[in-house]
């Protein structure tokens, strides 16, 4: 049976083989449901990813959040251990390891310490949803 390490592997792959079109539409249909979403709506703060490489677009999510004055979070990794800091807007970030767009320290808002469950827009056999 094959490891978490190499579970993340087959996926990435299989995930970098997706079109620029795929990648597209699906994050639109991500992006309208979410943003349908009552949980959504009724959100006083999101936590929520700066996209890379063939991830699901998060740009208008975040966008729509801090116009509608959510508080918006996103993910660093500091040392060993996942922190989300607060953004103000989309210039708030820069790229971080691997060219990965990380929030540029505006306030820390979570320092994951331990295993955590988080929902995360996704592509899931060929569908665009959510995983958790």
């Amino acid at each position: 049976m094959p490891n978490k390490s190499e579970i993340r592997k087959q996926i990435i792959e299989k995930r970098n083989t997706l079109s620029g079109e795929f990648i597209a539409e699906n994050s639109h249909i991500i992006t309208e449901k979410l943003l349908g979403l009552k949980e959504y709506k009724n959100a006083e703060t999101i936590f929520i990813y700066m996209n890379f490489g063939n991830e699901v677009a998060t740009k208008d999510i975040i966008i729509d959040a801090l116009a509608n004055g959510k508080k918006v979070a996103i993910p660093k990794i500091a040392d060993d251990r996942l922190e989300f800091y607060y953004i103000n807007n989309i210039e708030d970030t820069t790229p971080g390891i691997w060219g990965i767009p990380e929030p540029n320290n505006v306030g820390v808002a979570w320092h994951a310490t331990r295993a955590a469950y988080h929902a995360a827009p996704t592509y899931i056999n060929g569908h665009a949803g959510f995983g958790v």
